[in-house]
């Protein structure tokens, strides 16, 4: 019997969190709860392996933007922002500084499986691209059986959806990939108006590569889309 995937809810509303976990529960996974920042991150970082994390943004004793920059530090565990709804520029930011997905509230219990879900598939899209293990370009080396991109034998840490995004770039390198198929092939939904979610995980990325190599590896291509270049 296959393992349920664990899931660690960081939630000070505890209704709602109540509500959360007893769907996650029915649906099969294991639920971890906990109701305030600091006791989330010593939760996260345990030891215990969860596969995904839900975070809500405003929390007691550390908000979740410092609980991000603090886990992202030693941790790629994929991790979905739960947000008020007017907080566009903190749902931004939060992307920037670590986070896969963000669900604005109040959201119904279809839109947050559906979220969890295609967060799971970005993980295992690497699975689905053939036979290669991996990927080269450059001094550059995506290895598909750790989910890691190596910069000179050096690994250069990624969350799972920036992963997941840099490995559909590269298996068309040289060629644009728009947005919309991105956000079809790795959110699994439909591009809107206005949402940056795409654009600050490639700007992410942008810069990891040039922290890491001083190189420029993703292009913009005007009213196509986004390219990764041969090096």
């Amino acid at each position: 019997m296959r393992k349920p995937k664990s899931i660690l809810v960081i939630e000070d509303d505890v209704e709602l969190c109540l509500l959360i976990s007893e769907l996650l529960t029915k649906e099969g996974f294991h639920v971890t709860v906990r109701h305030d920042g600091k006791g989330g991150l010593k939760m996260a970082k345990s030891g215990l392996l969860f596969d995904l994390i839900l975070l809500d943004l405003m929390l007691p004793t550390m908000d979740g933007f410092e609980f991000l920059e603090q886990f992202r530090m030693t941790h790629v565990t994929p991790v979905i922002m739960l947000t008020a709804k007017d907080e566009r520029h903190e749902r931004l930011l939060s992307l920037e500084i670590g986070a896969d997905d963000f669900i604005a509230k109040p959201f119904d219990s279809m839109e947050l499986l559906a979220r969890i879900n295609a967060v799971f598939r970005r993980v295992s899209f690497g699975h689905n691209i053939g036979t290669q293990t991996e990927l080269r370009n450059g001094k550059f080396t995506l290895d598909m059986n750790s989910n890691a991109l190596l910069s000179d034998g050096i690994k250069v840490r990624l969350t799972g959806t920036e992963f997941s995004i840099l490995q559909l770039l590269w298996i068309n390198i040289g060629s644009a990939v728009s947005k919309e198929d991105i956000c079809e092939n790795i959110f699994n939904r439909e591009l809107k108006p206005y949402d940056r979610t795409i654009d600050m995980h490639i700007s992410n990325l942008r810069k990891k590569f040039s922290d890491h190599a001083g190189v420029e590896c993703i292009v913009t291509v005007r009213g196509c889309g986004y390219q990764m270049i041969a090096l």
